[in-house]
């Protein structure tokens, strides 16, 4: 993927992200942080702590 590629694909998943700010960075970077964020884009299942309550399980919305 090149590196205009990788910014792309980054600030369609942070949109906060600026084309700026990721132009500063390597490519190898960019990679690094698109399999982060590929990772953490899953959704999470949150869950009552014991003793608060009922346990449920979730997935976080």
């Amino acid at each position: 993927m090149t590196k205009s590629e990788l910014i792309e694909q980054i600030r369609s998943i942070n949109r906060g992200a600026t084309r700026e700010f990721l132009t500063e960075f390597t490519e190898r970077e960019l990679n690094d942080y698109v399999r982060q964020l590929s990772m953490t884009g899953a959704p999470r299942v949150d869950y009552d702590p014991p003793g608060v309550g009922p346990a449920t399980a979730r997935l976080a919305v």
